[in-house]
Parts: C-alpha cells; sequence; structure tokens
C-alpha cells in the first residue's frame, strides 16, 4: 500500500497520491470566482445548458449568416476547432478526477458570452 504523503501548498493541503479531490475543488472555485465578475444576466446566461456541439453550431451559424464579412468569417474559421478541442480536455479532466463529478457548463457559456460579446462588434 502506498505512503500517502500529505503536503501542505498554500491554504491548501494537497494528497498527492490523489489529486482528483483537489482538482475538483479547484474547478469549483474557478467557477465561483468567475461568476462573482459577471452581471446577473451573464451568471444567468453561462449557467444554461450548453455542450461544445451548441457552441460549434453557434459560431458556423455565424459564420455563414449573410451579414458576416470576410474578416468575422475568417476569424470564426480559425476559432471553430476549439469547442471539440475543450471537450476533448474536458473529458480527460473529468475521468481523471473521478468519482468526483464537475459541471462544465459555465465553461460552455463563458465560450458563449465571450463569443457573443466578440461579434457583437461586427453586427
Amino acid at each position: 500500500m502506498a505512503d500517502h504523503k500529505t503536503f501542505k501548498e498554500d491554504e491548501h493541503t494537497v494528497n498527492f497520491d490523489d489529486t482528483s479531490n483537489f482538482a475538483s475543488s479547484r474547478w469549483d472555485d474557478a467557477v465561483t470566482s468567475a461568476k462573482e465578475n459577471l452581471s446577473e444576466h451573464d451568471r444567468e446566461l453561462i449557467s444554461e445548458p450548453r455542450e461544445w456541439q451548441t457552441i460549434y453550431s453557434e459560431m458556423e451559424a455565424r459564420r455563414i449568416d449573410s451579414r458576416a464579412g470576410s474578416t468575422m468569417k475568417r476569424y470564426i474559421r480559425a476559432i471553430q476547432p476549439l469547442p471539440r478541442s475543450l471537450e476533448t480536455l474536458v473529458v480527460k479532466f473529468a475521468l481523471s478526477i473521478k468519482p468526483h463529478v464537475v459541471d462544465f457548463s459555465a465553461l460552455w457559456g463563458l465560450m458563449h458570452l465571450n463569443m457573443k460579446a466578440s461579434i457583437k462588434r461586427f453586427f
């Protein structure tokens, strides 16, 4: 049986034999921190259920919009692979912290909010 080593790192106690609890807690802290800096409307917006496919579809709809100029289309094409890549990272993170479960809706919500704010200047 492995010798459990616990180290004091800043204000966090980390068991390096199993960091899943630490990672799960830090994810929750990051989401809480991000939400604190948003308006009530934006907090509600990022809490809506979304998945990577939703973000990808929103990007595609904006890209093929007849009002989209060539610059906007080029920007969207450049970042369109991002939702799928983030999904790969999310899945690997979720698997690495099992049995803990975290909610990634804020990640997709923040991406949606960022996209919405960025695209707004083109329309």
